[in-house]
């Protein structure tokens, strides 16, 4: 799956991924979705779900569990949103190399 660099790209430093992972939003609803990109800020995901700017969703993350963020922008099935408190991908990337090498194999 690719996603335009023009819809997932924001200001600051991103690093490309390709790893599901879980979001919930609207309460308690559940998707499963593809992030694409991510920084210590935020990142950008694909999934079927149906959100606006400012709506609060959660994600999952390898090695950080659930981690809250705010809509920034929406745009077909592809949303762009800000944690609410700066993570630390250090550690998410450690998570995500194993999920990724794994994914890949398959």
């Amino acid at each position: 799956m690719s996603v335009s660099p023009i819809i997932c790209q924001r200001n600051g430093r991103r690093i490309g991924v390709s790893l599901m992972s879980r979001v919930t939003y609207a309460g308690m609803r559940e998707a499963t979705g593809a992030i694409s990109n991510i920084s210590f800020f935020g990142f950008c995901m694909r999934a079927a779900v149906q959100l606006n700017p400012g709506d609060f969703v959660s994600i999952a993350l390898p090695n950080l569990g659930l981690v809250r963020a705010r809509v920034a922008w929406c745009e077909s099935d592809c949303f762009g949103a800000a944690f609410t408190k700066p993570v630390d991908i250090r550690k998410f990337m450690l998570g995500a190399g194993q999920q990724i090498a794994s994914t890949a194999a398959a």
